[in-house]
């Protein structure tokens, strides 16, 4: 399931729906201008069809750029990253090469 939504839209979606019910999620954090992130993005496009996951894209734009809910929740500072949550907790994908390593 990909969705597009506000930080702090997907913020309050996070932390009110998917952690408490151990449901599985990738938020992918990236910028249009960056090559390294549209290879993780054509990646994580194909890895993710037909996985019972919530899919989120999260575009580096200027106003999020500093303190944004989701930078700040997930210690963001570097794109292309993926946050993967499942029942364990999260964790933090940083990089394509990263990336290309996450396992559900």
């Amino acid at each position: 399931m990909k969705k597009n939504m506000r930080p702090h839209e997907l913020k309050k979606l996070i932390t009110e729906s998917i952690v408490p019910k151990k449901e599985k999620a990738l938020i992918f954090f990236y910028s249009k201008t960056c090559t390294h992130c549209k290879d993780a993005k054509e990646f994580l496009n194909e890895f993710v069809k037909g996985k019972n996951l919530h899919y989120f894209e999260i575009e580096q734009i200027e106003e999020w750029d500093n303190g944004s809910d989701l930078s700040d929740l997930f210690e963001v500072s570097f794109y292309p990253t993926v946050v993967r949550i499942n029942e364990s907790g999260y964790k933090k994908y940083v990089g394509t090469k990263e990336i290309k390593q996450i396992i559900l």
